[in-house]
């Protein structure tokens, strides 16, 4: 089965990634953990008291929206790609028309009907606000909404291409990046961009969140371990069972040993926390 990274738009699944992260523009400050209901995960309802901590990468449609303009992904960017890749995709409808006319005659009225970037735009609207049904890949089409572009974005093609819509959406582009500018823009831009790798990280396929479990909780693993020894050691102390000998040596024997505990524990603490973690090195530098 493997486990699945699930990266949602304004609550929208836009993309899914198996047995590995791909963290795309999200930062590592965008990490969250909380706790939530199973049945909210997914459309299943695994009981109002069920709960389970969601590890997730967070920010904003608008703050996206920016971190894509920085890399050169603007509207008017988008705009020229779309208008570039239908005028590509016309032209080679020519070379299959032979193998699949049906195909051709679809892609070329669509193409020819909705040739407007704002007709799609205006599309990706009516898929965000009304959260329409995508149908999956290999999957028999069907009829999902009497808009007849949204009914067509949301079909799988007759004929598979690896290299065109990678994310499963009928938008001609080749750049998941031109897709995501152009999907954000119909957005709430309050609304929230998410990657969801729950599964990855209790399937241990990803343990970047480490650091911050450690942040959040009450205390850290370490912590837990020197404790457990100082407990150790006091009961010890308080066993009244040796003889007064043995009771001097076992306390030197003792005392080398909180020593020996407190230096693992500042030591493990130090490597986990700042070693590992290259802005604290930076900063130390």
């Amino acid at each position: 089965m493997g486990s699945i990274a699930e990266l949602y738009f304004s609550d929208y699944l836009v993309n899914e990634t198996k047995n590995h992260l791909d963290q795309w523009i999200l930062k590592e400050s965008d990490k969250r953990i909380f706790q939530r209901k199973l049945s909210e995960r997914n459309d299943l309802v695994w009981g109002a008291s069920d709960k389970d901590t969601a590890y997730v990468f967070e920010s904003t449609a608008a703050t996206i929206i920016k971190r894509l303009e920085v890399l050169g992904y603007t509207l008017e960017a988008c705009k020229k790609d779309f208008e570039y890749r239908i005028k590509e995709e016309l032209g080679k409808l020519k070379e299959i028309e032979e193998h699949d006319a049906d195909f051709v005659k679809n892609q070329r009225e669509i193409y020819t009907k909705f040739g407007s970037f704002e007709d799609w735009l205006a599309a990706f609207k009516i898929i965000v606000t009304e959260k329409v049904k995508r149908v999956y890949y290999f999957s028999e089409p069907e009829k999902v909404h009497d808009n007849e572009l949204v009914n067509y974005m949301l079909n799988p093609p007759s004929i598979w291409n690896e290299d065109l819509y990678p994310i499963g959406f009928e938008y001609p582009c080749l750049d998941f990046n031109v897709f995501a500018r152009v999907f954000l823009e119909v957005c709430d831009p309050d609304s929230l961009v998410q990657l969801d790798a729950t599964d990855l990280v209790l399937g241990g396929w990803y343990d970047g969140f480490e650091h911050l479990e450690d942040i959040i909780k009450p205390n850290t693993r370490f912590f837990d371990v020197l404790s457990e020894t100082l407990s150790e050691v006091e009961s010890l102390i308080n066993d009244n069972s040796q003889s007064e000998a043995n009771k001097k040596l076992l306390a030197k024997l003792l005392y080398a040993n909180v020593i020996t505990a407190l230096e693992t524990y500042l030591s493990d603490t130090f490597v986990y926390t700042v070693v590992s973690f290259p802005p604290l090195i930076r900063r130390i530098v």
